[in-house]
């Protein structure tokens, strides 16, 4: 008992051919690899070893593997943190395994034709199993703590290849690969794949792409498990054809992984209780037209203000039946005005709203600290982060937050994680408390209640949660212990202090909440992309803030590679953007256009957050939604409802029915489209020709 899996799978994958670098660019990196030095990449001395097709991995005796197909060679070693007074380390390496005196590692292939390999330290014993089925190698690196203590390591895998590589894409290197935890690699003949495939791994990632040229690190920080339990790390190589794209990679994963559901949108949200945006539900044509604008009319939309708790920047309802009536009428208001459009309620995942003036002191107390930063939106003040020792005790002892107490976070200090705000419009002081949902914890519970009484009480279609992963501005705890990470010192390797990862202890809090609302037939939007992989196939319409992301380029050139972006490529593809606030200014269209081709070129979907911005989401973005994703593409992606692209091509349309196709410029105005249409067998092939990162076609 007390023991989790955590694996590796190698897959070899046969993808289509992908388009070649530029020219420019490739000579650059020929050079700029000529000048890297490269990682030593000998052979392996002969050693136990398992075949399938061309494929063979070999096992020294050091523990270092070698995997071969024919074509290409790769290295994979490993190495296992130790403490003392500067950290040490185990390892898995050619040519000689280096470590402790006790560490010794034991290859061996068993009869059931995997090789198994296993050393031990002076805190911890590692068994690593190499399996190959249906060209796939599976690992799976189990850590089991053998002393009488708390074990904290560090663990640093590298795969190096014969020959350097020429392309490096790293999305897992972004926000720890939470939401995307690979990274895919190509030289002049290889490619490789790699994806981290348990939910721990995936929140302690690390991702090296630097120099050696022909070298990438995997890794994994701050583990630390009790005396005699273990955890076992999991994560897949997927040796490529050479000119097998990114995408084909991605492709695979979203299928194994059942990732294609369909995503409802365009989404925007909608203040109940602020004008003007409120005063449009007394006017039935007025919320047509405003719909119809902003392309609404089988989209979502978010009501708000949340239920429950107070960011500082809407007004509260105060009581649930003031909301109630309030959010009814509004509902009916918005169903009428377009039947087929869904309203969510939205309520907040991990902060948590306290009247300032049930706390011991009132708002002066209140007032006196919150230290670490501050910030201002629009009409209100926020300030974050750790309260002072004064009011974290104010706040820990108060009556109000004694059911909140299993869930609150703490930073390193032992003060409580805290948000106050202040609204200049009417001086109203808001208090909150960052909290995490675990099972049986007042959060999960609390979540669970509002989802009740959203979709049972007050009829919502569905309910929208905010941050919603919990593994991004706050996701560690510094109070109790998750009994699997640690902050650890990076110099020593000793533990320094025992923490608790919320984003990991509430997957099956999520879980729960999920299925509490897809249950009922409704929808569940979601911020923030997924970071587990019970999560990963569920039906949620997630998205990402990433406003922060884009990177400028040429109009009409080929755009960049945007790690962050690509974080949403194994998740429902939706980034959110807030390009065109200004609204009326005649060049707002232009960077809400670049906005949607440079997500497509990274494989991810745009949503318009706020501002309004003429024709293009009455035009474009109501034409993009909804959409059942079937397989991405460097420009395009190609769904069961409709191909989005930027770029010219051949592409298939399997139905009967002749497809439309409309094109659009970067000014938001439909063009006329240039293409050619040929009936085949099982549906249409269609010509398309278009300005390259400039135009966009939808075809339907």
């Amino acid at each position: 008992m007390g023991r989790t899996t955590i694996g590796v799978t190698i897959l070899l994958l046969a993808g289509a051919a992908a388009r070649g670098p530029h020219p420019a660019l490739a000579a650059a990196a020929r050079t700029a690899n000529a000048t890297i030095p490269l990682a030593p990449c000998p052979p392996v001395p002969a050693g136990p070893s398992i075949h399938q097709g061309p494929v063979t991995i070999t096992a020294a005796l050091d523990g270092c593997l070698q995997i071969a197909d024919g074509r290409s060679r790769y290295l994979v070693a490993g190495g296992f943190s130790y403490p003392g007074r500067h950290i040490g380390w185990n390892t898995f390496a050619a040519p000689k395994a280096s470590g402790q005196f006790t560490w010794s590692p034991a290859v061996r292939r068993t009869a059931q034709g995997t090789l198994n390999i296993s050393a031990q330290g002076s805190q911890y014993r590692i068994e690593r199993r190499i399996r190959l089925e249906r060209n796939q190698v599976r690992i799976t690196d189990r850590v089991t703590n053998i002393s009488r203590a708390p074990a904290g390591l560090f663990i640093r895998n590298t795969i190096t290849a014969a020959r350097p590589f020429a392309r490096k894409i790293l999305p897992g290197a972004a926000w720890a690969g939470y939401a995307n935890p690979t990274f895919y690699v190509r030289g002049k003949r290889h490619a490789l794949g790699v994806v981290v495939e348990d939910n721990l791994g995936r929140l302690l990632l690390e991702m090296k792409k630097g120099a050696p040229a022909n070298q990438v690190g995997l890794g994994f920080h701050d583990l630390a498990l009790p005396a005699g339990k273990s955890y076992t790390f999991r994560w897949s190589i997927y040796l490529l054809p050479a000119r097998a794209s990114y995408f084909n990679f991605i492709n695979r994963l979203r299928r194994a992984w059942r990732c294609n559901f369909t995503i409802r949108g365009p989404l925007r949200f909608f203040s109940v209780n602020w004008s003007p945006e409120a005063d449009l539900l007394k006017n039935p044509g007025q919320l047509r037209a405003w719909i119809r604008q902003r392309g609404l009319q089988t989209g979502v939309v978010v009501l708000t203000s949340w239920l429950d708790y107070l960011p500082g920047y809407f007004r509260h309802f105060g009581s649930r039946q003031r909301y109630l009536v309030r959010m009814r009428q509004a509902i009916r208001a918005f169903h009428d005005a377009a039947p087929g459009i869904k309203v969510v309620g939205a309520v907040e995942g991990d902060w948590i709203t306290f009247d300032s003036r049930k706390l011991a002191g009132g708002w002066p107390a209140l007032n006196a600290g919150s230290r670490k930063y501050a910030h201002l939106f629009g009409l209100h003040r926020a300030i974050y982060g750790e309260l002072s020792s004064a009011l974290s005790r104010i706040v820990e002892t108060a009556p109000l937050s004694a059911p909140w107490r299993d869930c609150m976070k703490y930073a390193p200090d032992g003060h409580v994680i805290g948000a106050k705000y202040l609204r200049r419009t009417n001086l109203q002081k808001v208090f909150s408390v960052g909290v995490y949902p675990a099972p049986g914890n007042a959060q999960e519970k609390f979540l669970l209640n509002q989802v009740h009484f959203l979709l049972e009480k007050v009829g919502m279609d569905g309910v929208y949660i905010d941050e919603f992963s919990d593994s991004r501005d706050v996701p560690i705890s510094y109070h109790g212990w998750d009994r699997h990470t640690a902050i650890l010192n990076r110099r020593t390797g000793k533990i320094e202090r025992l923490t608790v990862n919320c984003g990991y202890v509430g997957t099956p809090a999520r879980l729960k909440i999920i299925h509490a609302v897809l249950g009922r037939g409704k929808i569940l939007i979601a911020n923030t992309w997924a970071t587990s992989a019970q999560e990963q196939p569920c039906a949620v319409t997630r998205f990402q803030e990433t406003s922060s992301l884009y990177r400028p380029y040429p109009s009409g050139a080929k755009p960049p590679w945007v790690d962050g972006l690509l974080q949403g490529d194994l998740n429902s593809l939706v980034n959110w953007g807030t390009f065109g606030a200004a609204g009326a200014r005649a060049k707002a269209p232009r960077p809400v256009m670049k906005a949607i081709i440079e997500g497509l070129r990274n494989g991810t979907l745009y949503f318009q957050s706020f501002g309004y911005v003429p024709g293009v989401e009455s035009h474009i973005l109501r034409r993009m939604y909804p959409i059942t994703p079937v397989a991405l593409h460097a420009g395009w992606i190609q769904g069961r409802q409709r191909i989005i692209s930027c770029v010219s091509g051949r592409y298939r349309w399997r139905s009967a029915g002749k497809p439309i196709v409309r094109v659009f410029d970067l000014r938001g105005r439909a063009v006329r489209a240039s293409f050619t249409l040929r009936r085949m067998a099982r549906g249409w092939r269609i010509n398309l020709a278009l300005k390259n990162w400039a135009q966009v076609a939808i075809i339907r």
